[in-house]
């Protein structure tokens, strides 16, 4: 009986795998271990502007938007935002599919 292989099929390889995506624990190269889970969540933020000047940083439920009285509120603190441009810029690159619901650079989203 011939002896399995330790190596995978390559039939059987993953999805991420073949994108050349590995979100696996790995070492740096000082010898510290990082978690894979760090390597996904930086991967998925890469995208992100920051805006540390943003005024809607402290008033995450009011940009909600599920409420007439809470989209207005939102809209109020955009307009005075220091990183509106920015974050408007930011906004209208994104597909429509990965808009984010509820007011978003002083405009009211759809929520899905």
């Amino acid at each position: 009986m011939p002896k399995k292989s330790a190596q995978p099929d390559p039939d059987q390889t993953t999805r991420k795998q073949r994108r050349g995506r590995s979100f696996r624990d790995r070492t740096t190269r000082d010898g510290r271990l990082e978690p894979g889970w760090l390597h996904l969540l930086a991967h998925i933020l890469s995208g992100t502007t920051r805006l540390p000047e943003a005024a809607c940083k402290n008033h995450p439920h009011t940009f909600d938007g599920h409420s007439e009285e809470s989209r207005n509120a939102a809209q109020a603190i955009c307009s005075t935002c220091p990183a509106l441009t920015p974050c408007q810029n930011w906004y209208t690159a994104l597909r429509p599919t990965q808009r984010p619901a509820g007011v978003v650079a002083g405009q009211a989203a759809k929520h899905r």
